[in-house]
């Protein structure tokens, strides 16, 4: 099967009945299970930096928020690299996300302190279901592959899958090997700062 990966800065994804690409240039249309379509945000590498030190950084993100809410996405997920140069502006971007009223999910990344991400938001591997899909936020910067593993194993085959996390999956066998066991997966990363999209497998 098929994997498609998709490594972009700022993402709209569509998961809806048939594959398609968006109007837009930065929206993404991919073929989902049967059930009602829905649409999520995907921000890479924002590295924002504390208010005192530079206004522009977690004061756009709290307008970035409102004008992504007026979208209306079922949530929104950043790819790593959330406040790479300011370890502590982590709990704030945490804070000012929770007043938004946007369910957001963080992905660790590179330049993330481990430690103040965690103390932000938790543990950095973690996976959710939405309307028929399988989410993982996969921690790539410290490899945990026996827990993912040990989360797909519980996943029915037929249960589309999208993969998150901050590296590049490209290249990675063992990765491709348990994703391409279930019927739909859709693998999005950040890191390169720029777009790109392709095939594994």
């Amino acid at each position: 099967m098929k994997i498609r990966t998709l490594n972009a800065v700022l993402l709209t994804v569509l998961l809806a009945a048939a594959p398609a690409h968006g109007a837009a240039t930065n929206e993404l249309t991919v073929a989902a299970a049967p059930g009602i379509p829905f649409r999520f945000l995907a921000l890479s590498d924002p590295h924002f930096r504390n208010m005192e030190k530079l206004p522009q950084g977690l004061a756009g993100y709290r307008t970035f928020l409102a004008e992504v809410k007026s979208l209306k996405p079922d949530f929104a997920v950043i790819l790593g690299d959330i406040c790479g140069e300011d370890p502590p502006a982590l709990a704030q971007a945490k804070k000012i996300s929770d007043e938004s009223g946007v369910k957001v999910h963080y992905i660790h990344g590179n330049h993330d302190d481990t430690g103040k991400f965690r103390e932000a938001f938790g543990e950095a591997s973690y996976s959710f279901d939405h309307k028929g899909w399988h989410f993982i936020n996969f921690d790539s910067v410290s490899g945990a592959s026996g827990w993912l593993k040990a989360d797909l194993e519980k996943v029915p085959a037929e249960t589309p899958v999208v993969f998150m996390q901050h590296y590049m999956p490209t290249g990675n066998g063992r990765l491709r090997e348990m994703l391409e066991k279930h019927r739909s997966a859709l693998a999005l990363s950040g890191d390169v700062h720029g777009h790109r999209h392709g095939m594994v497998g």
